[in-house]
């Protein structure tokens, strides 16, 4: 039997994410409302699933999320609207997950930016929403 975290992820942050990835793409920006869906309906599955705790552990994944890209973003490495999605994609997770998720989005930023680079010389920048999401659903797939 499924948890309302782990439908949600699949219902609602799954799709969230490819949104976010294909808009970044489009546009180069991440929409406010978008990140702003994630994150509430994160917390509420959390409080759901797990009460109070389980809001503690959505802010805490978030938290995490958020610290460790913000310093790629002061670094002009990537854009706030990036940053603030790995925060909200926290929310569905644990900060386990959300550390996972981190880094496998991080790893999957590499790939892509090497590669955009191999194909696309002097080009500057990458959309980074595509990583987030791919880092994010390949760790909710193994978990």
């Amino acid at each position: 039997m499924h948890s309302l975290l782990t439908t949600g992820q699949l219902v609602v942050l799954a799709p969230a994410l490819v949104a976010a990835a294909v808009n970044d793409v489009r546009t180069g920006r991440i929409a406010n409302r978008l990140v702003a869906f994630v994150a509430i309906t994160g917390l509420f599955a959390q409080y759901v699933e797990h009460g109070w705790q389980g809001t503690y552990t959505g802010v805490s994944a978030a938290a995490l999320g958020f610290a460790c890209l913000l310093p790629m973003y002061l670094m002009r490495g990537m854009a706030a609207g990036d940053v603030k999605l790995m925060a909200a994609t926290g929310t569905w997770l644990s900060v386990p997950l959300a550390l996972m998720a981190t880094g496998a989005s991080v790893a999957a930023g590499a790939v892509i930016a090497i590669a955009h680079l191999l194909w696309n010389s002097g080009a500057r920048g990458i959309a980074y929403a595509p990583a987030i999401a791919l880092g994010t659903l390949i760790t909710i797939f193994l978990a």
